[in-house]
Parts: C-alpha cells; sequence; structure tokens
C-alpha cells in the first residue's frame, strides 16, 4: 500500500530498471536505517513502515546527512506490486537534496 502523504508526480511507466512504477514523492519521518548483505545502507523506512531504497554508493552521503527522527522528502519510482519506493533524490532537513550521481567510476 502506498502510504497517504504520497503525491503522484506522473503518470504509471515502463522503464528498464522498475517495469510497472510511476514517480511519487513521499514525506515523512525517518525511522529506521535499512542495510544490505553487504553492511551497506541501501534504504531507510519512513514513518516506520513505508520503505525506501537508495544505490549502495549514497550510503555514506546519507548517513553523513541525515539521522532518525529526521522528516524528509522522497522523490523517485514507486513500485505498483510493492509498497516500495526507489529513490532518486531525498530533501534533508536544512533544504538540500541529495541526489542520485550514479556509481563512482571505476578506475581503469
Amino acid at each position: 500500500m502506498i502510504p497517504s502523504s504520497v503525491k503522484s508526480h506522473g503518470t504509471l511507466h515502463a522503464s528498464p530498471k522498475h517495469p510497472a512504477s510511476q514517480a511519487k514523492e513521499v514525506q515523512g519521518t525517518l525511522s529506521k536505517y535499512l542495510y544490505n548483505v553487504h553492511g551497506d545502507c541501501d534504504g531507510f523506512l519512513l514513518d516506520g513502515t513505508h520503505q525506501v531504497h537508495f544505490a549502495p554508493h549514497m550510503s555514506a552521503e546519507i548517513l553523513e546527512h541525515t539521522k532518525v527522527g529526521d522528516r524528509l522528502t522522497v522523490h523517485g519510482d514507486a513500485l505498483i506490486t510493492v509498497d516500495l519506493l526507489v529513490g532518486e533524490w531525498l530533501q534533508i532537513p536544512n533544504g538540500s537534496k541529495i541526489t542520485d550521481q550514479g556509481p563512482p567510476a571505476k578506475p581503469l
């Protein structure tokens, strides 16, 4: 179920990454960080129940600029089949945005 605080900014679309998704913007309170099996923070819960996923390469910046209890705005693709928002950017309490710029370039 998509949270009631979700604002729709688009229509249902298909993309290679997220075949059944809709652009969404969600506001909520960060209640818990989520970690993958490699120990990277790759998401968090808003308001205790709504899962937001982001790329692990964004982990350090997000952990540096957010804390549990912060009110955040997240924009991304909401998957239609599950209650999951794949974040593209998030606005932190000081008004700055953290944007997914892609993974760091690999050395040649």
